[in-house]
């Protein structure tokens, strides 16, 4: 009778196949971390996508305020009249309120698609109207308003992409534009017949 060698046969027969079912169950586990990871991913983009939306819903009832239309107000009226001091306090409010925008969207915290659409009319009318006191101010302290001016160019940017057909345009609002503008913000609180 033939000897059997147990340990031959182990070796023979069963190691291949335990290596078979390891390197399977590893592939299948792989695979399952990686579907997890993607999942996670994405949960945690619609999550940070959610808050940016309610961050910006925020932003826009303090934008709607009474308080902050009668700073814009102002900001506007000092453009268009009188360059009081009183009134640039109030231009400093609004450029701070865009900044802080600028901030998130810089940080990821608000989609820069989403801050385009919903305030690039404003930043670009009050930028261009305030850009000669926002050159002087960062002579002096180059870091401020720093994230609204690099957004400002970005918004430029999207706007150029969303609308091919100004490519052949100057973007920047030329003086009448940025006068029709302010009589528009130097009016929100002038009731409408």
């Amino acid at each position: 009778m033939f000897a059997i060698n147990y340990y031959a046969a182990i070796t023979y027969y069963v190691l291949p196949i335990a290596t078979i079912i390891i390197a399977i169950a590893t592939a299948y586990n792989s695979f399952v971390l990686r579907e997890e990871s993607i999942r996670s991913r994405e949960e945690s983009e619609r999550a940070r996508y959610s808050s940016g939306v309610e961050t910006l819903l925020k932003f826009e009832e303090r934008f709607n305020r009474q308080e902050m239309k009668q700073v814009r107000q102002n900001a506007a009226e000092y453009f268009l009249k009188d360059n009081s001091s009183n009134n640039i306090s109030n231009v400093d409010q609004v450029l701070d309120f865009f900044e802080g925008i600028a901030v998130l969207v810089h940080k990821s915290v608000l989609d820069k698609w989403l801050a385009w659409h919903y305030y690039s009319n404003w930043i670009f009318g009050y930028y261009s109207a305030a850009e000669q006191y926002i050159n002087q101010v960062r002579k002096d302290s180059p870091t401020s308003w720093q994230d609204l001016c690099d957004l400002y160019i970005e918004m430029i940017e999207i706007e150029l992409e969303e609308h091919p057909s100004l490519k052949s345009k100057n973007i920047k609002y030329n003086k009448k534009e940025i006068e029709d503008f302010l009589e528009t913000e130097s009016n929100l609180l002038t009731p409408s017949l």
